[in-house]
């Protein structure tokens, strides 16, 4: 990240299954709101950290996982 910080949160692989998912077809939809409940029925969060200028964030596209921005001066980008 060029500047600015985001807030991550990611669920642990094995507490996927807790999670409630939206049927959406072609999309990953889902219900939990991890920053505002923290530990969503149990679920078990893998990894919860911000990551701040100059840092850099390597996350395989299989892991479910919730972003929110800390710094007034962060620009979101989606692929």
């Amino acid at each position: 990240m060029w500047s600015g910080c985001k807030e991550f949160i990611i669920v642990a692989p094995a507490e996927r299954h807790l999670l409630h998912r939206f049927d959406v077809p072609g999309f990953n939809i889902w219900h939990d709101d991890l920053f505002k409940y923290g530990n969503v029925g149990g679920i078990k969060l893998g990894w919860r950290a911000t990551v701040e200028e100059g840092e850099t964030l390597y996350m395989p596209g299989e892991l479910i996982h919730a972003v929110h921005v800390r710094c007034f001066d962060t620009m979101n980008v989606c692929r």
